[in-house]
């Protein structure tokens, strides 16, 4: 494949899929992933604030209705808290929470 044809949009798009829907998806697996570094900081008793920045900014390009953007806000907020006094297990615990109302 060439690389003017690893550039095109519709490269990107997964099949059968209209391209917003594949980048909302990608949004969403870089989203998981992201909370998994985090939940393994915490297990690790890591704390990287700039993780949890670039979790709030992929949480923010999603698209979630308010109900579900304010639960998943709150529990990241809370386990940035909870990560910067140190409490890491509550951090994880926070973090998993958030995990599973995504999914």
């Amino acid at each position: 494949m060439s690389t003017q044809a690893l550039c095109e949009p519709d490269h990107f798009a997964t099949p059968n899929l209209p391209l917003i829907a594949a980048g909302q998806l990608q949004r969403q697996l870089l989203m998981d992933r992201t909370v998994d570094l985090l939940v393994e900081q915490a297990k690790a008793s890591e704390h990287w604030p700039e993780l949890y920045l670039r979790a709030q900014q992929v949480l923010e390009s999603l698209a979630l209705g308010s109900d579900k953007f304010q639960y998943v806000s709150l529990r990241l907020s809370n386990a940035v808290r909870y990560a910067a006094t140190g409490e890491f297990g509550a951090a994880a615990f926070e973090l998993r929470l958030l995990r599973s109302r995504l999914i």
